[in-house]
């Protein structure tokens, strides 16, 4: 039997329900933050292109320093893919498209090639001129985009099925 709250509940956008924005918000930072770190450390492991060392850097903010362990800069690295998570969930809530801004929010990080490369403190991190690290970077965030895109077309289908 149909309530009418039943009913109310299902005609609200599926980002207007707080618990399920927080839920989206972090499955949208976590997935494809984790598909991220997982792919730049295989790259880094059977490539030696250091892009996940690059990706995790934070020798350079003041206060942090060099020598974190690497289970805190992964940590700092998904916290940060999560706030990008709540952004597309408000996004999708609002526009209802899930690929352009899935692909624009992958895809902006990649310019971040370049200050990361100079801020970098220690000479762990590849240097600007490494072309492989910069195509695996570019890639990398590209495939973040496309799995943000993803589970956002699921995330609509499910609400729509609400």
């Amino acid at each position: 039997m149909v309530t009418r709250e039943s009913e109310e509940r299902m005609s609200r956008p599926f980002f207007e329900n707080g618990n399920m924005l927080v839920l989206r918000g972090f499955a949208f930072g976590l997935v494809p933050g984790a598909a991220l770190a997982l792919l730049f450390k295989a790259v880094e492991f059977f490539a030696g292109s250091r892009v996940y060392t690059l990706l995790l850097n934070v020798d350079f903010i003041p206060g942090l320093g060099s020598g974190q362990p690497e289970w805190f800069e992964l940590t700092l690295h998904l916290a940060v893919s999560v706030l990008i998570g709540f952004l597309y969930a408000i996004l999708l809530g609002r526009t209802g498209k899930p690929w352009l801004p899935g692909i624009l929010l992958g895809i902006s990080p990649i310019p971040l090639f370049v200050p990361l490369t100079q801020l970098a403190v220690s000479a762990k991190t590849p240097v600007l001129s490494d072309v492989t690290a910069m195509i695996w970077w570019i890639a990398g965030h590209l495939l973040y985009g496309v799995i943000l895109a993803a589970l956002g077309t699921k995330a609509l289908q499910a609400s729509k099925k609400e």
